[in-house]
């Protein structure tokens, strides 16, 4: 067995995980020009030797790692990342680690707004896209801040649970997707689960990157629950970005692509101004009070995303209002819902009264026996 596999097997690290293991190790492969279980031989062979720590190849190898992350002008947390893993991985196979120099890491400047794409470039590189799976995962990622992970995870069975307020349950897949075909104002409500932190919580996603959806699942030749919703893996997603960051000639911000997933995270955030809000629905953990108020009830995610639809619809011919039958009924619920809290706030605070003044003329009752 290969020392990385092992590794991942002890570990048990997940596979979303091992990805940030594999792109530091291929390049500190390319680097020293030997496979990781060599390099390691190597280390554990020089430490049988009783060479000084200071001495060994490990030590050169890992600061000349570093540095050819400096020239490639990685970020300062990319770096630290990076080599965190690599001596991760030697301290595995209890490798000792030398102490090595600090190093002053130039930190990048702040990310500006015009370096997020707007809703303009989001909609220029629709109108150049016919590739109905390309432009279902733009408009699903764009409108509901969802990571790359959890996009390539989501399955056929999670979408048609996540617009279950549409459709009938009891019909067989066809005729849902047919079903909802012929509504254009669905926004569906995902339960997903980030899969860096293990965190649950709830997304939504537009109208129109439902339909878009709807058609890419339609045009398949054959579709079952199991089945991933967007049938793509992580390189095949970031393989579609460059090639479309190249197509309209955007170049690269710092050491990044102009448009690429994690920018159609970053404009959810930005177009929804909502710090709160958009931490919800993008899977980071909230804080305490959030977090109680749409655990009990996950529509009121959906009832809160309305308000933001018009900033997340891409295509300005569409409408910015969504007022469905579902949509009416979802309002109407969480109405009834707050009325019935309300009261049962006021109840429990005449209560609360009553039994203050019931206890105020028994201490009253009390203390004219005492005088």
């Amino acid at each position: 067995m290969k020392k990385l596999e092992q590794l991942f097997i002890e570990r048990n690290i997940k596979k979303s995980t091992q990805e940030t293991y594999l792109i530091p190790v291929k390049q500190y492969e390319k680097l020293h020009n030997k496979k990781i279980d060599e390099l390691i031989e190597e280390a554990d062979a020089e430490e049988e030797q009783r060479i000084r720590l200071k001495n060994r190849k490990i030590k050169t190898r890992l600061l000349e790692f570093r540095q050819y992350m400096i020239n490639k002008k990685l970020s300062p947390t990319t770096i630290k990342s990076r080599m965190i893993r690599m001596t991760t991985i030697y301290r595995h196979f209890e490798i000792e680690i030398p102490q090595l120099p600090p190093v002053q890491l130039q930190e990048n400047e702040f990310e500006r707004y015009t370096d997020i794409p707007t809703i303009e470039d989001i909609r220029k590189v629709l109108k150049e896209i016919a590739n109905k799976k390309h432009k279902a995962i733009i408009l699903f990622m764009a409108t509901s801040g969802t990571a790359l992970n959890e996009t390539i995870h989501l399955t056929v069975e999670d979408f048609i649970k996540a617009t279950k307020d549409y459709h009938d349950n009891d019909k067989n897949l066809n005729e849902v997707l047919s079903q909802l075909e012929k509504q254009e104002d669905i926004i569906p409500l995902f339960e997903m689960v980030r899969l860096k932190t293990n965190y649950p919580y709830y997304t939504c996603c537009s109208p129109e990157a439902t339909t878009a959806i709807i058609e890419f699942l339609k045009s398949r030749k054959t579709l079952a629950l199991e089945d991933r919703l967007f049938k793509y893996n992580k390189t095949s997603i970031l393989t579609m970005f460059q090639r479309l960051n190249e197509k309209m000639g955007w170049g690269r911000i710092k050491e990044r692509r102009f448009f690429r997933s994690h920018a159609l995270r970053k404009f959810n955030a930005t177009a929804i101004e909502d710090i709160g809000f958009a931490n919800t629905i993008q899977g980071r953990q909230a804080d305490s009070i959030t977090r109680a108020y749409f655990k009990h009830n996950p529509k009121r995610i959906r009832e809160k995303y309305l308000e933001y639809l018009p900033k997340l619809t891409i295509n300005e011919t569409i409408v910015n209002t969504v007022d469905s039958e579902a949509t009416k009924e979802l309002k109407k619920e969480l109405e009834i819902e707050r009325t019935a809290r309300l009261l049962a706030e006021k109840k429990a605070n005449n209560a609360q009264i009553m039994a203050e003044e019931a206890n105020r003329k028994v201490d009253d009752f009390i203390s004219s026996f005492q005088k």
